[in-house]
């Protein structure tokens, strides 16, 4: 196709043409511009709802932590309880153990009235006991029984007026006893 318009008129045309591409590629930036600053603004929406999420969340999570600060404390507390109790029985006398011990020692026609437990020593427990028995040959079989199990039992001590009675006997004994 032929051109046979004047120079000034061609000018003109492509300048409007111009002026149309520079228009509608304007417009492609402002629509362009427009669409990203709206998803931007959804973005920043997105983010200031998790953000509020993550803020409730950590809320949540402090109260839960403070809560277990104190279930610690009172942990703390309870172990220090636990602690006491066990160094207080530890240095505690198994007395059930020095009972077993004594129990078969003692022969049936002897009666107990007191036991005492005097002291503790590198020998054992030191125990003195007081009761009756009905002949010197019971009292007689306790004092064997006693001395015989060197193991468990020493320095076993009656005292001699408990010897001087046939029936009817009142007597105390001193000795110590050896627990693990």
């Amino acid at each position: 196709m032929i051109n046979l318009l004047p120079d000034n008129q061609k000018k003109e045309i492509r300048q409007e043409e111009k002026l149309k591409i520079v228009s509608i590629l304007g417009l492609i930036l402002i629509a362009y511009l427009l669409s990203l600053g709206l998803l931007l603004f959804l973005v920043k929406g997105f983010l200031d709802a998790d953000l509020e999420i993550q803020k409730i969340y950590y809320n949540d999570k402090k109260a839960s932590l403070e809560s277990l600060k104190g279930l610690e404390e009172e942990t703390a507390s309870v172990n220090t309880k636990i602690l006491k109790l066990k160094n207080f029985y530890s240095g505690q006398t198994d007395y059930t153990e020095i009972f077993n011990k004594l129990y078969p020692k003692i022969p049936a026609d002897v009666y107990l009235s007191s036991i005492s437990f005097l002291s503790k020593n590198d020998k054992g427990i030191s125990i003195s006991m007081q009761g009756s028995s009905d002949t010197r040959e019971g009292l007689n079989l306790l004092k064997t029984n006693l001395e015989g199990a060197e193991e468990d039992f020493s320095d076993v001590f009656f005292p001699p007026e408990s010897w001087i009675k046939k029936n009817n006997i009142n007597f105390s004994i001193s000795f110590n006893i050896l627990i693990d």
